[in-house]
């Protein structure tokens, strides 16, 4: 083969080397693009994470206040059932007691129930964190590699 085809050969080669990396220049910013949106992502799912936790705590917290209130209820009713003289309005007391006894039974249902999903929650949270350090480390290296490869 005469030398002047392999020259030819050789300087296609090199066309297509700095085609190939021209190309990748064009498409860092959009790469770079894709790490920023995917960290955002699991930036936002940590946040939800976080929020549904406070959620739920404010939902126990507030079980939690009606079960005291239903006490007092209670309380009252037992200092009136003192002073009652009729058996008709006696027994009506103790209904309503029993009545203010089962509502606070229901609500710690609720309360073990949401406990369980706060439980699970911050499992997750503790998932999602460590997901995102590890998302965000990577996305760290890869966005400096493509900087350093734009500006080369």
């Amino acid at each position: 083969m005469p030398k002047w085809i392999q020259d030819v050969l050789a300087l296609q080669k090199v066309d297509l080397k700095i085609r190939k990396m021209k190309q990748k220049l064009a498409e860092i910013p959009t790469e770079k693009q894709e790490i920023l949106d995917d960290l955002n992502a699991k930036t936002t799912a940590q946040h939800d994470c976080k929020e549904q936790i406070m959620r739920t705590e404010q939902e126990i917290k507030k079980i939690e206040s009606d079960i005291a209130g239903i006490n007092d209820k209670i309380n009252k009713l037992q200092n009136q059932s003192i002073m009652v003289k009729k058996n008709e309005e006696y027994r009506a007391l103790l209904s309503e007691i029993d009545t203010c006894k089962e509502q606070i039974s229901d609500k710690e249902t609720d309360e073990l129930i949401l406990m369980d999903r706060l439980t699970d929650e911050k499992a997750a949270l503790v998932k999602a964190e460590k997901l995102f350090n590890e998302i965000k480390k990577t996305a760290d290296e890869s966005v400096t590699e493509l900087d350093d490869l734009s500006n080369n």
